[in-house]
């Protein structure tokens, strides 16, 4: 628990010490994107009271967007593709290094598991590049 609550203040002054806006987005979307994912592995591997308590601070996190940057209205869809193709790239291996799986495993139950187990793992990690690359460049491209 200690470990989570200063995980969730180095977000915190991380985003704040940023004088750029697009660094702060940076930081909290891939926050809340980690503490989500680290949610759903703690929740399968059974700590379901601590789960809880990371998908709330994910949800924290991303509420508190609108508090560390000036938000544009009329660019939400580029906020919302920005943190889609981050959320794309890195939350599977997230999610597999806090439960302990290697990086490329894949799940056999969900539509999505059984799609990417039909691709080539080479392939999957290119298009999580691409996708973390795009994102990021939408971030301090557009945004």
């Amino acid at each position: 628990m200690k470990k989570l609550i200063i995980i969730l203040l180095l977000i915190s002054f991380q985003a704040q010490a940023q004088n750029n806006d697009a660094w702060k987005r940076l930081i909290l979307f891939s926050g809340s994107i980690a503490l989500d994912a680290t949610a759903d592995a703690m929740y399968d591997n059974g700590d379901k009271e601590l789960a809880h308590f990371m998908k709330a601070a994910s949800i924290g996190v991303t509420l508190s967007i609108p508090l560390f940057v000036d938000v544009k209205k009329d660019t939400w869809l580029w906020y919302l593709a920005s943190y889609t193709f981050i959320r794309f790239a890195i939350f599977d291996y997230t999610y597999n290094t806090v439960r302990g799986l290697p990086l490329d495993y894949m799940g056999n139950t969900s539509g999505y598991d059984k799609f990417m187990r039909q691709q080539h793992s080479g392939a999957i990690l290119f298009g999580k590049a691409i996708f973390l690359t795009a994102g990021i460049a939408i971030n301090f491209n557009e945004l």
